[in-house]
């Protein structure tokens, strides 16, 4: 039978926002995307990802896996705890053509610059399409996946999209103060894709559409079994 069609996809825009005395600042082309949250609003940041699907070269998806690398090696978290982190998507038609020369904290999409985090309302059904953890700073190298069959609103996410592109927006729940450290240093990192060891990734597979032969060859032969069936009888 068909393979369905399947491609891996780098973002076309990857970049981190900073707020507080840094909201005016692009941090586009660092080799991290970072994840923080905190009662300081110099300290908050959030993690924007974008993805060009024209690329894939089809527009109906039977499955979607979103790859995160790890880079623990700020390595000041709290030996053992549990940090939580949303990936929210962004909504069409709330400004999916951001730059990543250009976001900072006070023109990003759907960011609520008053808070510590995403505006829901821009958000696709203004919930995460999925959640992960990290124990600690996290290991260097380890594989964040979010796959469609666990998280199937991000597959609903992709399939709804119209423009043709989509942007993730990564954000951690907890505060460093809820977590003990009340130091604003704990930040969570992900590789960028201007680091060699491997920024985000989006696998994409299309829904197999059966070849106009081996339609026709099913059909002629379920004619012969007929013919036989009727000779038969």
């Amino acid at each position: 039978g068909n393979m369905p069609p399947m491609v891996t996809l780098g973002p076309d825009a990857a970049a981190t926002i900073r707020g507080g005395s840094s909201a005016g600042a692009n941090f586009g082309g660092d080799t991290e995307l970072q994840s923080k949250s905190t009662t300081n609003a110099n300290f908050q940041r959030d993690s924007y990802v974008k993805f060009d699907l024209t690329g894939a070269g089809f527009s109906d998806y039977a499955d979607a896996e979103l790859t995160l690398t790890v880079d623990g090696s700020l390595g000041n978290s709290v030996a053992g705890t549990v940090w939580t982190f949303n990936v929210f998507g962004l909504a069409d038609g709330a400004g999916d053509l951001w730059d990543e020369g250009a976001i900072t904290w006070n023109n990003a999409p759907g960011n609520d610059t008053a808070a510590n985090g995403p505006l829901l309302a821009e958000m696709f059904g203004n919930a995460p399409l999925a959640s992960f953890t990290i124990t600690g700073a996290g290991i260097s190298g380890d594989q964040i996946v979010l796959d469609a069959a666990t998280h199937p609103d991000l597959l609903a996410f992709l399939n709804a999209d119209t423009n043709g592109l989509a942007t993730f927006i990564i954000s951690r729940i907890e505060t460093e103060q809820q977590a003990g450290g009340g130091s604003n240093s704990i930040v969570h990192q992900f590789f960028a894709k201007e680091n060699g060891a491997g920024g985000p990734t989006l696998k994409l597979t299309g829904t197999i559409v059966p070849e106009p032969a081996s339609a026709l060859l099913g059909a002629m032969g379920l004619g012969v079994l007929a013919i036989r069936r009727r000779r038969a009888a």
